[in-house]
């Protein structure tokens, strides 16, 4: 089984190779950072076994750079493979051709690949292709990995490819200084052109001679600093291929520009940005608020009505089984109900995708992140954030500055993922009802706020260091019309790993709940004055929450918070459980079947009990403002600790929940007082001591690793 590396610079068209020839679903962007791992899958043509791995975009080999660069580098450095099937892009080959030279250096086989046939003229693409193939002595394929009939001609080109012919091309050393290539040729042992230049760059007085005469012979060439002569050798190199092959690639004729000029401009970028965020807030709620009361009432009968009534014909009446049917039916209503704002979430993203117009947000917001600190990339993870902010805090990997990849993952938790947004568009359709859209994009809003405030405590901390945001290159595609099929597919990946992952969470949470709820500290609750273990927890946290207006008998509200440590898809759930059977009617003496019959009722019920538990429009506000801001889920928790360390998971933590608890409790404190004229000192001075003691104790982290990295 041959073992092969697809590597080329971002937007080359790796991911939609390695889709093509493996016939998978990676996520294909058209930014740095969508590959942020090494994904590997088998594919057999003509009975021949080809193992493919898809490396993240890298526009060179840099052990020091971004993280996802430096995994291909480390990759590609230390890991055992066949050939390099290094992706360039016809279009930018000059880009294209430095990463080339350095995959070459490494010694081993490479299989160029000209990519982006679509773009240009066939004719043009074939003269470059026979160049290239005599110049580097390399094998090439011109292909367009987005039409699907290339497929045929790759798939016959790996079947017949030599791999024995590719060993020991040493061809490209025609275009590095001769004096320094003989140097190379002198050694006795064997060693890559790439570990040469490497000794040749880090030669001291320990080093063997040869090395040394290597760096003086370098430095007399370019006549600057060691790093910088490398940079400028290949540069060079670049130069004499370019000179030789003399072939101007033309782009044909597109639209894009044109566009461009209008969606980039400097007065309607960004108000054009904020419309298409605000209309994949819009769509979300709409259309998938109107899809979801189909998916909750078709998973409530099937999945809690029809059990009951199976049970009540069967005549078991065991409260055991109610409660296990409650517990698992809510569980899996609540993840069904989900799916469908979910669904449209990620349609939305995954259309603008495919569009080419987010890589283009990126550029938008250069300017105003420029401000903050940060260069337009980090865009990318924060707009990522509104799906997940798992998959954005691992994008995050794409900045290579670590102070702004630390800014942009402490901003990244207030950014309302999709579990939330469920929470918000359930609660707003009950208190604020026509007004729903306006609140939760509200809420947007202040988690917006809050992440820009994370960024600037860590830019501001410390006035003696002045952090530069990096250069912004950006790959732009050029505009298409989303693929309905891909647009689809990824919708439906996205649902599928919310329903097969969060949802074992959240089933399992309900079930837990569920039970929890029916049982005392003496067994089943048969006496409907005993309180249950769960009650008794909610009841014992409450007190923490009433300066948010959370009273005593509303403590399935304070679970909902505690359960949503979890995911934050649990506190519906939760409070779905909870107040659907925290009623006298929810083990019914008539019987299950005439119980199971009476669902809509039981639902107004249970509306009727949410809204007289929540006194008034401001505690549901606070209540909704605390969920938005506090802890992160458990998973987001773990994905700081991985990509930061275990110390600043719990700064992040801590930091966002003090926010919470501090925004929450003002608002709430000032709200009543501007309604009622009264008002608690006591928790406003004690969260402001946090506020200010968890401030202090980010400041201190923050000034440190700045400290080190500077």
């Amino acid at each position: 089984m041959k073992k092969i590396c697809i590597v080329g610079n971002p937007n080359s068209g790796k991911s939609t190779l390695f889709n093509l020839l493996t016939k998978s679903q990676n996520q294909v962007g058209n930014w740095f950072g969508v590959t942020v791992e090494a994904y590997s899958k088998l594919a057999i043509f003509d009975n021949k076994q080809f193992e493919f791995f898809d490396l993240p975009g890298a526009y060179g080999l840099r052990e020091g750079t971004t993280l996802d660069e430096k995994e291909s580098t480390n990759f590609l450095l230390n890991s055992k493979y066949d050939v390099i099937l290094n992706l360039i892009d016809i279009t930018s080959l000059e880009k294209s051709l430095n990463l080339t030279l350095q995959l070459l250096e490494l010694g081993k086989p490479v299989v160029l690949v000209l990519n982006k046939l679509d773009l240009v003229q066939n004719r043009q693409a074939l003269s470059l292709r026979s160049k290239l193939t005599s110049l580097l002595k390399c094998q090439v394929l011109v292909i367009s990995a987005k039409k699907k009939h290339n497929l045929d001609k790759v798939k016959q080109f790996f079947s017949t490819l030599d791999f024995v012919q590719l060993q020991n091309n040493l061809k490209f050393l025609e275009f590095y200084p001769s004096d320094l290539v003989e140097i190379f040729r002198q050694l006795k042992k064997e060693i890559s052109f790439y570990e040469f230049l490497k000794k040749v760059r880090s030669s001291g007085e320990q080093d063997e001679l040869i090395y040394m005469m290597a760096n003086q012979k370098l430095a007399s060439i370019c006549g600057q600093e060691i790093d910088l002569s490398l940079i400028e050798l290949r540069y060079a190199a670049v130069k004499k291929i370019l000179s030789t092959l003399n072939t101007q690639i033309i782009r044909k004729p597109n639209k894009s520009d044109f566009i461009d000029n209008f969606l980039l401009n400097k007065f309607i970028g960004l108000p054009f940005f904020l419309l298409i965020m605000y209309s994949m807030f819009y769509f979300s709620i709409k259309v998938g608020g109107i899809l979801q009361a189909y998916f909750e009432d078709v998973a409530e009968k099937i999945f809690v009505y029809i059990p009951l009534v199976f049970l009540g014909k069967l005549g078991i009446e065991n409260q055991l089984f109610i409660t296990l049917i409650y517990g698992i039916g809510n569980g899996v209503k609540t993840v069904v109900e989900f799916v469908p704002l979910i669904a449209c979430l990620y349609f939305f993203i995954s259309s603008l995708e495919e569009s080419g117009y987010l890589a283009r947000a990126a550029f938008v917001m250069n300017r105003f992140l420029k401000k903050l600190g940060l260069e337009g990339k980090s865009l990318i993870p924060l707009i990522i954030g509104f799906g997940c902010n798992v998959p954005a805090i691992m994008s995050s990997r794409i900045i290579k500055n670590k102070t702004n990849r630390l800014a942009v993952i402490l901003a990244i938790p207030f950014i309302s993922c999709s579990a939330r947004l469920t929470v918000f568009l359930i609660l707003g359709s009950i208190f604020f009802k026509k007004h729903a859209n306006d609140i939760i994009f509200l809420l947007y809003l202040i988690g917006i706020f809050f992440s820009v405030l994370s960024i600037l405590v860590v830019h501001k901390v410390n006035s003696n260091q002045k952090i530069i945001a990096n250069n912004f290159l950006i790959e732009v595609p050029d505009y298409q019309l989303p693929k309905i099929s891909s647009v689809l597919y990824k919708t439906w990946h996205k649902a599928k790993e919310f329903i097969l992952g969060a949802g074992k969470v959240i089933i399992m949470v309900c079930f837990v709940v569920q039970i929890m709820n029916s049982v005392s500290l003496h067994g089943f609750i048969k006496d409907k004055n005993q309180d249950s273990i769960l009650v008794i927890i909610g009841k014992s946290i409450t007190p923490i929450l009433k300066p948010i207006g959370i009273t005593e008998e509303n403590w399935p509200a304070s679970v909902g918070i505690v359960t949503g440590l979890l995911a934050k898809e649990v506190i519906i759930g939760t409070l779905n459980s909870l107040y659907m059977t925290n009623n006298d009617n929810i083990m019914p003496r008539q019987g299950i079947i005439d119980f199971a019959s009476d669902n809509d009722g039981l639902k107004d019920q249970a509306i009727n009990q949410i809204q007289n538990l929540f006194h008034t429009n401001l505690s549901v506000f606070c209540y909704m403002v605390f969920i938005l801001l506090y802890f992160p889920c458990i998973s987001v928790f773990a994905s700081i600790q991985k990509e930061l360390s275990l110390l600043w998971a719990v700064i992040s933590g801590l930091w966002s929940t003090i926010i919470a608890y501090t925004c929450a409790v003002l608002l709430y404190q000032l709200g009543t007082y501007a309604a009622y004229g009264k008002i608690s000192i006591l928790p406003i001075i004690i969260t402001t001591s946090l506020s200010i003691l968890i401030f202090l104790t980010l400041v201190i982290s923050v000034n440190r690793e700045i400290k080190d990295v500077v």
